[in-house]
């Protein structure tokens, strides 16, 4: 990491960046910069994992990498969603049963992210800024609605049926 500062001593700020004083140190800029980050609750912890490496590679404009790890984090969510599901990614997609809530608009969504994660890992010419961001959309939208919307529904019901009633019986 790397901070630019202003101090108006320089022995004072020589003993700071030892830790021999506390003191005031303005931080004018830090490099890299702060990523933005939007994952979506209730995530498996791998899942998780994958999609925080997309993330990771997106701010740091590594394209190939990050199409290539929210592929692997659509893949890794099927297997979560699906344990028997057998076969490609692409016929996993295809027989989802709809009892996992994925609808045929998300399995447009997971295919979208399953050809461009490939073009990311396989294509020789290099991925785009513009389809990076697109996958992680796609990527987001799709662990929103198969984890996110499904635990806040959990844990809503969880806090309903553990908060004391406020209705008092006459």
């Amino acid at each position: 990491m790397i901070v630019k500062v202003r101090q108006g001593n320089p022995g004072e700020f020589h003993a700071w960046i030892q830790g021999q004083k506390q003191g005031n140190v303005l931080t004018l800029q830090q490099w890299p910069t702060g990523m933005e980050e939007k994952l979506p609750e209730h995530v498996p912890q791998n899942v998780e994992r994958f999609y925080i490496q997309g993330m990771d590679n997106l701010s740091r404009k590594n394209w190939d990498a990050a199409g290539t790890m929210f592929r692997k984090a659509l893949d890794t969510s099927l297997k979560h969603l699906d344990p028997s599901g057998k076969g490609t990614l692409q016929k996993r997609i295809d027989n989802l049963p709809p009892e996992h809530g994925v609808t045929p608009a998300m399995k447009q969504w997971a295919h979208e992210i399953r050809e461009l994660g490939n073009d990311a890992a396989h294509e020789e010419d290099p991925f785009t800024g513009d389809d990076a961001k697109t996958l992680q959309a796609f990527t987001e939208l799709f662990l929103t609605y198969t984890f996110t919307l499904p635990g806040m529904l959990v844990a809503r019901k969880a806090a309903a049926t553990a908060a004391p009633s406020t209705q008092s019986s006459a």
